[in-house]
């Protein structure tokens, strides 16, 4: 793998550390609002709460943060300007409040096109259900062929690939459509890899090959809508 090659994968990964981290920060926050209002705010409320009073200065109070490393115990951080005996801090995972749906403050840009790729009839009708909430066209696929022949015809700005198609015998296939999608791409789509093998080494493959973010299934849709949200593909209604 060549040095650009090698930078741009580095720089991917500390992406998706730093939405992760973020992603934790925002659940806690939901946490407590639904606890002062003794009820479940939504995640909706809770992010667009977050972004505006609280986001600029948690970015601020983070520039100091110089490494961080995703554990099974939870998130890692080295902070610059902390001595030795407290150079690691923890930051442990925790459960999310289940979204409501009467919280949905958020949508799509019209038009906005998603191609999900993933041969399981589930979870094609779950993502075109969820994602058609948010006013998002949904096309699926369960094949590298269809999914190049569709990307090739409607430039899809969002691809949702499953990396194990298990209608085939190719092993990772749905990383071989990220790696020609991103060859046929005539702007820079986001792709998110998702696999029930969250093992780093296959994070590792899928950001290799071209993704931007990787969800473990079944995929916490609160973390879903947050990439969304930062990457502006959903907003305020």
């Amino acid at each position: 793998m060549d040095e650009k090659s090698t930078s741009s994968n580095f720089s991917k990964s500390k992406l998706y550390e730093e939405f992760l981290l973020e992603r934790e920060e925002i659940l806690r926050h939901k946490w407590l609002e639904s606890e002062k209002k003794c009820k479940d705010v939504g995640f909706d409320v809770a992010l667009l709460d977050w972004v505006r009073n609280h986001r600029s200065k948690w970015r601020d109070e983070r520039k100091n943060v110089i490494a961080i490393d995703v554990t099974k115990s939870g998130i890692i951080e080295v902070d610059e300007t902390q001595g030795q005996a407290s150079l690691l801090k923890k930051v442990f995972k925790h459960e999310s409040l289940s979204p409501n749906a009467e919280s949905q403050h958020l949508t799509s840009q019209k038009g906005t096109k998603v191609l999900v790729v993933e041969d399981d009839t589930f979870s094609q009708n779950f993502f075109q259900n969820f994602l058609g909430e948010y006013g998002f066209e949904v096309q699926v696929a369960s094949t590298y062929d269809d999914a190049i022949a569709r990307f090739r015809r409607h430039q899809h700005s969002i691809i949702v690939a499953d990396i194990h198609l298990s209608n085939n015998d190719l092993k990772h296939e749905g990383l071989q459509v990220v790696r020609g999608i991103r060859e046929f791409a005539k702007g820079s789509p986001m792709i998110v890899a998702i696999s029930a093998d969250a093992q780093k080494t296959t994070q590792e493959i899928s950001f290799e090959s071209g993704c931007d973010y990787f969800f473990e299934k079944p995929i916490d849709l609160d973390d879903f809508i947050l990439v969304l949200y930062d990457m502006g593909y959903l907003s305020e209604k």
